[in-house]
């Protein structure tokens, strides 16, 4: 892109001068040669315009307004390429930060997926364990001893039984016992 603009800048600066050296020349006007010619269109594409030298006939005034037009559309060109140029630059830097934090951030995650599944697994395991250890509850393991049965009036019988730590309970008892 900077050659392409390069190129432009030579082409419009060329092209410029030789068209007032053939609108200028034989009048009036300071641009009488090739050198005069091409100063004057540097002064006019760079907008800096000194005044020391300028066109006298309406065509030159026309190649002027041109090369005054081209002049800024070529510096718009020439900051928008430098511009774009900043920003690729960065964009490309942002884009090596952003893979190498995903890089950060993926091998913690990894690893705190890795220890859950370890953690689901040990837990898994002391399950088994505490089950395997484990003996099943008797029946009525709470009481000490058996001290008399009463029946309700609707056929329903309770045992009397005290529990371990003192204190007189009734416990129903089965049909048929």
């Amino acid at each position: 892109m900077i050659v392409y603009t390069a190129c432009s800048a030579v082409l419009l600066l060329y092209a410029g001068s030789l068209a007032t050296l053939e609108a200028e020349h034989g009048h009036l006007g300071k641009i009488n040669n090739f050198g005069d010619a091409l100063w004057w269109s540097i002064c006019t594409v760079t907008t800096v315009g000194y005044g020391d030298e300028s066109p006298v006939t309406g065509e030159g005034r026309l190649i002027a307004v041109l090369l005054m037009i081209g002049g800024i559309g070529l510096v718009g060109t020439v900051t928008a390429t430098l511009a774009s140029w900043i920003v690729q630059r960065v964009a490309q830097e942002d884009n090596q930060y952003q893979v190498a934090t995903a890089a950060q951030i993926k091998a913690p995650r990894e690893d705190a997926r890795l220890q859950m599944v370890g953690l689901r697994d040990e837990i898994q395991q002391l399950k088994e364990v505490v089950a395997s250890q484990q003996q099943p509850p008797t029946p009525h393991a709470h009481r000490r001893a058996l001290r008399g049965s009463a029946a309700l009036g609707n056929g329903n019988r309770f045992v009397e039984a005290s529990s371990t730590d003192g204190h007189r309970i009734w416990c129903p008892v089965s049909p048929g016992v």
